[in-house]
């Protein structure tokens, strides 16, 4: 029968994926209105469970089993896959057209098509019922124009707003050209022009009806996400994508697994694996929520590589008062890196990132006074689950500071401008990555208060500092065929406070001896003020969405090792490292090898 075309083309999609960790969002219900892509056995009833077959005869006497419990598939429909499925309301009838009519009108007693089903639904929807609407398909097949098709598609979606829908998931049609019912025929192009009609009629309908009323239409790009699977079969486990599996007696006859390794089960409808994949991609449009935060962690780097040159600023210092016999001014450079794995918090993924570059400065004294600056560039890459992206920074800080034996203040600031270039994005979708790129400029300044305590054979110093610090990213699109999201700016910002004690030593009487220390301290963050990622879907009428996201975890507790010795008269080297615990939420780890031309004495 013709009907059985329905929209199982576009059910076609396919294959069997396990479903991510996002979490779709929650609906009170959900409701389905449709053709027999989404039937879930209401033609079954109707036929005194008779059709679709449950049994298939393939030689004299030889039966198989056939369709699955009432479903156009050899498995579970996509709808009945979705989260909070159980409470749902299914109308959709296989043979249904987007207006009044069924093609098996006549032949089933109770066959509805689209608009009947919507009629015959005495309501009220709730606003946080999840409405999905999905025809078009049988209109084709049975040679409807596809503009009028698609008309009264848009003309269904406006009475399931007049009857209180808020959110509807619309489908559009994949490739009919491509399916086994006519992929192979002359008839072929006609087919994919007339899917082309459809779905852009529909969507410049769709986006009149978004933009006049209060509702969220959130569009599935079946067509799409159809032709991505059959450009790449072998990756989604598909052996077959252009014949029925029910008219393959190798297929047919195979246990189920098999033949989910065909993309279709019919002439027009899917197999379960190509149902599992729908429900995939209808689950992962439905949870942009959970998924926006996965971008969280760009601003993050920023604002702790921003933290990291702050403290390197206030090293500098305590090394200066620590022995200011052996300090000398000086030109310097050194080679600098910091690396750091933090763990998930609440809807924060768990990230990692390692950055490593050069630091060239230049620091000197008058008097009682320190004075310095520095610029550094440091490259590396942020990984997380899910996200990777090149990170590429550069840093200008200038710090200083006045001596009152035992006494010392000081004050440093410091901003830097931060790449994320090839952000790569897995979508869920397989073989389906979401790139971009964005930037940042991120800010600090603190002062700083301590003294220094000589207990003979070392010193001890107590030194605390106040300051803030900002870090954000820019707004950014994503590029890709599904699923690609639009982020908006975010920004980061946050006081800091850090109380340590330093205990150093000379490792030798001369002026040129070399100096060690050792540090343990805790830093903390406050007035943490931290934005939502704003993230809508691309070219999609789906409303956007704001996902909180946990504050940043503060360096915590910490420790510090160093050293320094003249290797000739006018050149020293020094060694530091930093360990920082973040509060039980990960590690950070920091490290640099200095190079300094002196020029001068304390």
């Amino acid at each position: 029968m013709s009907w059985r075309r329905v929209g199982g083309a576009i059910a076609a999609l396919v294959v069997c994926v396990q479903v991510t960790g996002a979490a779709a969002q929650s609906f009170d219900n959900i409701i389905v209105f449709g053709d027999s892509l989404s039937d879930d056995g209401n033609i079954y009833a109707l036929t005194g469970n008779t059709f679709p077959p449950s049994t298939i005869q393939i030689a004299p006497g030889v039966f198989v089993p056939g369709y699955f419990d009432g479903r156009f598939s050899n498995g579970p429909v996509w709808v009945e896959l979705l989260p909070g499925y159980v409470s749902a309301l299914n109308f959709a009838q296989g043979g249904a057209l987007t207006n009044d009519q069924n093609v098996s009108d006549g032949l089933i007693p109770g066959a509805l098509g689209v608009e009947e089903q919507i009629d015959a639904f005495a309501g009220p929807i709730g606003a946080d019922d999840l409405v999905i609407l999905w025809s078009g398909a049988n209109d084709i097949n049975a040679g409807r124009s596809p503009f009028v098709a698609a008309v009264d598609q848009i003309d269904n979606v406006n009475e399931l707003i007049d009857k209180g829908a808020r959110t509807i998931l619309v489908p559009n049609l994949p490739n009919l050209g491509a399916t086994p019912a006519v992929n192979d025929t002359p008839a072929a192009g006609l087919a994919t022009l007339a899917t082309l009609a459809f779905n852009g009629t529909l969507d410049q309908g769709i986006e009149g009806v978004v933009a006049t009323r209060d509702v969220n239409i959130i569009q599935m790009d079946v067509f799409s996400a159809f032709n991505i699977v059959l450009a790449n079969p072998a990756a989604f486990g598909f052996i077959n994508v252009t014949d029925a599996c029910i008219s393959t007696p190798s297929c047919v006859t195979a246990s189920r697994a098999e033949q989910n390794r065909f993309l279709f089960w019919d002439d027009i409808h899917p197999t379960a694996a190509g149902h599992q994949l729908l429900a995939l991609y209808a689950g992962l449009l439905l949870s942009t929520e959970s998924i926006a935060p996965a971008i969280s962690p760009l601003a993050e780097v920023g604002l702790y590589s921003r933290l990291d040159a702050s403290q390197a600023a206030l090293n500098r210092t305590l090394n200066a008062v620590a022995f200011p016999e052996h300090w000398r001014g000086g030109i310097y450079a050194e080679v600098i890196g910091t690396s750091l794995d933090s763990d998930a918090s609440g809807n924060r993924p768990g990230y990692s990132y390692d950055l490593y570059g050069v630091r060239a400065g230049v620091e000197g004294k008058a008097g009682n006074a320190l004075l310095g600056g520095s610029i550094a560039y440091l490259t590396g890459d942020l990984n997380q689950s899910g996200l990777n992206a090149d990170v590429k920074t550069a840093q200008a800080d200038a710090y200083g500071s006045l001596h009152f034996r035992p006494f010392f203040i000081g004050a440093e600031a410091g901003f830097s401008y931060t790449e994320y270039d090839d952000i790569t994005r897995f979508t869920g979708f397989p073989t389906v990555y979401a790139k971009g790129d964005t930037e940042s400029f991120d800010y600090s300044a603190a002062a700083s208060l301590g003294a220094v305590f000589d207990l003979g054979g070392f010193k001890l110093i107590p030194a605390g500092r106040i300051g803030y610090v900002t870090a954000g990213t820019d707004a950014f699109s994503e590029s890709a065929p599904l699923l690609a999201l639009e982020y908006q700016d975010r920004d980061i910002s946050a006081g800091f406070w850090s109380l340590g004690m330093r205990a150093a030593a000379p490792l030798g009487s001369t002026r040129d001896a070399v100096t060690a220390y050792a540090e343990a301290g805790y830093e903390d963050l406050f007035a943490i003020s931290s934005d939502e990622v704003d993230a809508k879907l691309v070219n999609n009428t789906a409303r956007g969405v704001s996902a909180a996201v946990d504050d940043p975890a503060a360096r915590g507790l910490y420790f510090k090792l160093g050293a320094s010795g003249a290797i000739t008269p006018s050149t020293t080297l020094s060694v530091d490292y930093g360990l920082s615990l973040r509060d039980g939420e990960g590690e950070s780890h920091t490290g640099k090898v200095q190079l300094k031309m002196l020029f001068g004495g304390s």
